[in-house]
């Protein structure tokens, strides 16, 4: 349970304040996440650390190439165990901060939502020759583990919560 009181001050001035988008109270994890309380999180990468925060981030495969197969990929811009300090930590834990790619992200969630494993992101799953014939297959290729098939199924449970009443809602498709 976390208490989100609308921020976090890192130093004495109105500019050291790091706001939430509200002021949620006592929340769940589940309605954290729901909720987008970034005090919460902020509460979340402090318990972390800077260094578990990090390897979550590399665990993901984040700040890296992923090896797409497509040209001029990006491997985005992550803060070192030297640049991340507390201020940084505090925004990184609620998504600012840092840059991805979209393939990045999008294969660090499916990750997280199909069961933990993340495979090496590709754009097709066969190429066909002129007369519709599979001329390559490709193969998925399971890089690793990213969490536990419990965690992922209560991941997919509060991000369905996040569109059902949460922050998500307007997002909601039929």
């Amino acid at each position: 349970v976390f208490v989100c009181d609308g921020g976090w001050s890192y130093g004495e001035g109105d500019d050291e304040y790091i706001r939430c988008n509200g002021y949620h109270g006592e929340q769940t994890l589940a309605e954290v996440i729901a909720n987008s309380c970034n005090d919460a999180m902020m509460q979340i990468g402090a318990l972390m650390g800077g260094e578990k925060f990090l390897d979550s981030q590399a665990m993901m495969n984040l700040g890296v190439k992923t090896g797409i197969d497509l040209p001029g990929e990006g491997a985005g811009v992550l803060h070192t165990r030297d640049s991340l300090g507390s201020v940084e930590l505090a925004t990184d834990s609620f998504g600012q901060g840092f840059m991805l790619t979209m393939i990045q992200e999008a294969a660090a969630i499916s990750s997280i939502i199909n069961g933990g494993y993340y495979y090496q992101p590709h754009l097709v799953s066969k190429i066909l020759d002129s007369d519709g014939k599979v001329a390559k297959q490709i193969t998925p290729v399971l890089m690793r583990q990213t969490v536990s098939t419990d965690i992922s199924a209560s991941v997919r449970e509060q991000m369905r919560a996040t569109v059902e009443g949460g922050t998500g809602k307007y997002s909601k498709v039929q």
